[in-house]
C-alpha cells in the first residue's frame, strides 16, 4: 500500500503543485487549507506523515502538530514553511523543519528520511520506471492554472494598487507599505523561481519549438525584475525611516512603475502558454 502524506497549506498553488510532485514519487497525498481541517483528517485517515505550513488560518502549523501527537504521538511531522527564522525550529511535536524553494530536494530527503525504509524502497521500486522528467518538469498548462491561484500575490498587488491611489496623502502610514513591498518580493522571487525550477517555459518550448525565443526573453526578464524589486524594497527601508514626503512619492512612482511591468509580465506568459498549448485560458484580472 502506499504511504499517505498529509499536506497541510492554506496555498491553493502550492498545495496543488507539491501533491503533485509527491504522487510522481508514489505516494498518496491528502491536502488540508487549514490547521483545523488537517488535523480532522488524521483523526479519518491512516497517516503516515504530515506536511504543515506554519502560516494557516484558524490554526498554525506548530499548533496543529501538538494536536496531532495528542492524537498520535509517532506521526512523524514536517514544518514546512518560507520564514527562515524556523530553519533550526525542533520540538518534540516537529520532527522537522524544511524552508520552502523551488526544489523540492530538501522535503523529498527529509521524507524519506522519516518514512519506514520499507515504505521509501516500495516507493523507489515504483517510480524507477517512471521517465526521471516527470518529476521534474510540470505541465506548463496545468502550472499556468497553479499561478493564477496565487491567492497571496494577488492579494498583495491588489493592496498595493489601493495604496498607490492614495498617493502621498498615505506617507503617515508609509511602515505598512514598506511591509507590502517586502511581501511582494518574496512572493515574485518564489513565483519566479518555481517558473525556472519545474520547466514552465522549457515544457511550452518543447511544444513549440518556434516560441523558444519569447520564452528565452520572458525569462531573462526574470532576473531584471528580481534586481528591481530589490532596490524598490532597498529605497522603501530608506524612506521609511526618512522625514521628506517628496521621496515618499518617488518611491510611489518607482512602485507603479514595477506593477505595471509585472502585469505585463504575466500577460505575456499567458499568451506563451496559451500559443504553445492552443488552450484558452481565461483573461486576466
Amino acid at each position: 500500500m502506499r504511504p499517505t502524506i498529509l499536506f497541510a497549506d492554506n496555498e491553493r498553488g502550492i498545495r496543488l503543485f507539491c501533491r503533485q510532485e509527491l504522487e510522481a514519487e508514489g505516494f498518496r497525498v491528502v491536502l488540508a487549507e487549514d490547521g483545523d481541517e488537517a488535523v480532522n483528517l488524521v483523526s479519518t485517515y491512516t497517516i503516515d506523515l504530515a506536511i504543515l505550513d506554519e502560516h494557516m488560518p484558524r490554526c498554525g502549523g506548530r499548533e496543529s502538530a501538538s494536536r496531532m501527537k495528542e492524537s498520535n504521538a509517532e506521526l512523524p511531522v514536517i514544518l514546512f514553511t518560507a520564514d527562515s527564522f524556523f530553519e533550526s525550529y525542533s520540538s518534540p511535536q516537529v520532527d522537522a523543519t524544511v524552508i520552502k524553494s523551488s526544489d523540492l530536494t530538501d522535503l523529498r530527503a527529509v521524507i524519506a528520511k522519516l518514512l519506514p525504509a520499507t515504505r521509501t524502497n516500495q516507493n523507489r521500486e515504483r517510480t524507477e520506471s517512471k521517465p526521471a522528467s516527470s518529476a521534474v518538469a510540470i505541465n506548463s498548462a496545468f502550472f499556468q492554472e497553479i499561478k493564477e491561484e496565487n491567492i497571496n500575490l494577488s492579494f498583495l498587488l491588489t493592496s498595493l494598487r489601493a495604496w498607490l491611489r492614495l498617493g502621498p496623502s498615505a506617507y503617515h502610514q508609509r511602515d505598512r507599505f514598506v511591509g507590502l513591498l517586502r511581501e511582494l518580493q518574496e512572493e515574485v522571487n518564489l513565483h519566479f523561481s518555481l517558473e525556472e525550477g519545474y520547466g514552465y517555459f522549457e515544457n511550452a518550448v518543447s511544444v513549440a519549438p518556434d516560441l523558444a525565443e519569447r520564452a528565452g526573453a520572458l525569462r531573462d526578464e526574470h532576473k531584471k525584475m528580481k534586481s528591481e524589486i530589490s532596490r524598490l524594497v532597498e529605497q522603501a527601508e530608506s524612506v521609511r525611516t526618512g522625514s521628506h514626503t517628496s521621496e515618499f512619492g518617488n518611491l510611489l512612482a518607482r512602485a507603479r512603475s514595477f506593477l505595471d511591468q509585472l502585469q505585463s509580465h504575466e500577460t505575456c506568459e499567458r499568451e506563451l502558454i496559451s500559443l504553445a498549448f492552443n488552450n484558452d485560458l481565461g483573461t486576466v484580472d
